[in-house]
């Protein structure tokens, strides 16, 4: 049982203001939650070489949550400070929301000579979140493993310490990211009209929503040699998602906000690597031990909309705050991955007039000629125009692979820790970049690179002319691949140095443990990447990969400890 009660008064005083007003705010939460689970397990051995263990699970869970506030003014004086003093209520507000979990599950276990493992189970869930009809779901799954160093013909391999294969299949449920009240509809009140009280819809209902369901096929490898001084693991998986769980958008006619949806397919298939190494003899008074890991994803949408409705992109995100004629846009592309951008592809900026020789000309067929400073935007259709029918999916924003290395030396009481982590192939859109580089605007601070724009006919360079005053000019505006950068990066995230007094010394002085330490995070970063730092996300949601736009840089910190046990 978890329960919370959360206040955040305020009140203020008739001498805070200069018309003396004194208004006061009220509010308080509290949320809930219980969780009820009931487990029975079986274990019995067999003839002293099969082991079988029988579980089963039922659980319940519910969650409530419950916000009230009040506004007031005109207090008579900073006395009483209680919500009843107040001549002025000018806004109250109550929220009660909720929803419940029953999950119901089975597993079985049964090991021959701890050589053979095959176990399997079945879990019912069900969630308040979805129809009555569609409440439910099951998700079976069930996993094999081969212990081979076990085996006679390999335990006469002494550099064999252990090696163990498995493979797994299965599938889970997913109701993250999806409201209490999505599948039955939303209302929204206080849309009052000429002082009678109104309400409308806020969301239309979807009673067939159903769970989203990932089934995964899974195959690996543990690999120990050397008396474990070397030990590796090797995952291969392929995970495909069905009936994501969407906001898809409605018409404006509707009058509603987004309605959620199943919708498509998406597959997530790739390697992963885990490899430790004891580098020196145990003997040995030097300790070092090295961990490199590493991950490869393949990301893809399978499918959207199906058949040729497939070859349309889906937006998913739009962000107008950036620029001030297009928005900044994601899109969803059937057999393409997630977080591609939606944009305009450029080749470079014109050096004189004469070099638009295809006369591309800007949104119509009579707008502006593009010359000398502007942006070479690529026609995609040949239509000789520059406009939306010319957008196209593109960017990386997911890396060909990423990983970490660790390095733990120990000498005596000394110890040193160091941990890299990397990340390559990913792109990211320097949205900052292009925010401060579009003199479009007076008075404003940009970034240096505007120094080296194009001025007269002839310069050859990588910034356009000044957009200020231009009328429609898209070379600060459009969403475009000019602004998509490398955003693979190798950081120095972690180093601590420590030194632990010797056992003799701290019963001496009658304690347990005695250490200091100092530990650096972030202390390095090497990258292209021309933004602060290219492990950025602006925006969360999905799609919205790899955009940053004035992100707060990560901190670099150094801490300084003494751990003393009594």
């Amino acid at each position: 049982l978890d329960y919370r009660i959360g206040y955040n008064n305020t009140f203020s005083r008739s001498t805070s203001n200069a018309n003396r007003n004194i208004s006061g705010s009220f509010s308080n939460s509290v949320d809930s939650r219980w969780i009820n689970t009931n487990t029975i397990t079986y274990k019995r051995t067999f003839g002293k070489v099969h082991d079988l263990t029988l579980l089963g699970v039922y659980e319940q869970q519910e969650d409530r949550n419950e916000d009230y506030s009040a506004n007031g003014s005109q207090f008579p004086n900073d006395k009483v400070k209680t919500l009843n003093a107040a001549a002025l209520i000018s806004s109250a507000s109550s929220l009660v929301g909720g929803n419940g979990l029953e999950s119901l599950l089975g597993r079985f276990t049964y090991s021959y000579r701890d050589k053979y493992v095959l176990s399997g189970n079945v879990r019912r869930d069900g969630s308040s979140r979805f129809g009555r009809n569609n409440r439910y779901g099951v998700f079976p799954s069930v996993s094999v493993a081969w212990n081979a160093s076990e085996e006679a013909f390999l335990k006469g391999i002494p550099q064999l310490s252990f090696l163990k294969i498995r493979g797994s299949a299965g599938q889970v449920g997913n109701q993250n990211g999806l409201g209490n009240y999505n599948a039955r509809g939303l209302y929204v009140t206080g849309d009052d009209y000429a002082g009678q009280p109104g309400i409308r819809a806020g969301a239309l209902p979807n009673p067939d929503l159903i769970w989203e369901t990932t089934t995964q096929y899974n195959a690996g490898m543990d690999l120990g040699i050397f008396n474990e001084r070397v030990t590796l693991s090797v995952d291969a998986y392929l995970k495909r998602t069905d009936n994501l769980l969407v906001d898809r958008a409605v018409p404006q006619s509707a009058g509603t906000g987004a309605l959620t949806v199943n919708l498509g397919k998406m597959q997530n298939k790739g390697l992963e690597f885990n490899l430790t190494t004891r580098n020196l003899p145990g003997s040995a008074p030097l300790k070092w031990t090295t961990n490199l890991n590493m991950a490869m994803n393949r990301n893809k949408i399978v499918t959207l909309l199906g058949g040729d409705n497939d070859a349309t992109p889906i937006f998913v995100f739009a962000e107008s705050r950036v620029f001030s004629v297009n928005a900044l846009e994601s899109s969803l592309l059937a057999g393409q991955p997630v977080g591609l951008l939606f944009g305009y592809i450029t080749d470079g900026i014109y050096p004189t007039n004469e070099a638009n020789t295809a006369q591309l000309r800007n949104s119509t067929a009579t707008g502006n000629l593009f010359g000398g400073g502007d942006v070479i935007f690529r026609d995609i259709n040949g239509d000789g125009i520059i406009n939306g029918s010319d957008r196209t999916s593109y960017g990386r924003m997911q890396p060909y692979h990423t990983g970490g290395i660790s390095n733990t030396l120990s000498y005596k009481g000394l110890s040193l820790d160091v941990f890299m982590n990397w990340s390559y192939g990913n792109q990211v859109y320097n949205a900052t970049r292009q925010s401060l580089t579009g003199l479009e605007t007076p008075g404003r601070n940009y970034l240096t690179d505007v120094q080296n724009r194009w001025r007269k006919p002839g310069d050859v360079t990588d910034q356009p002319r000044s957009a200020y005053g231009v009328s429609g000019n898209p070379n600060a505006s459009y969403t475009q691949t000019r602004f998509l950068e490398d955003g693979s990066y190798l950081r120095l995230s972690n180093v601590t140095l420590a030194y632990q007094l010797p056992q003799a010394l701290v019963q001496r002085i009658r304690l347990d443990n005695v250490r200091a330490y100092v530990t650096g995070n972030n202390l390095a970063l090497l990258t292209k990447y021309r933004g602060v730092d290219p492990d950025v996300r602006s925006f969360i949601g999905e799609g919205q990969y790899g955009i940053d736009f004035g992100a707060y840089p990560r901190a670099r910190t150094i801490t300084f400890g003494l751990t003393v046990g009594l």
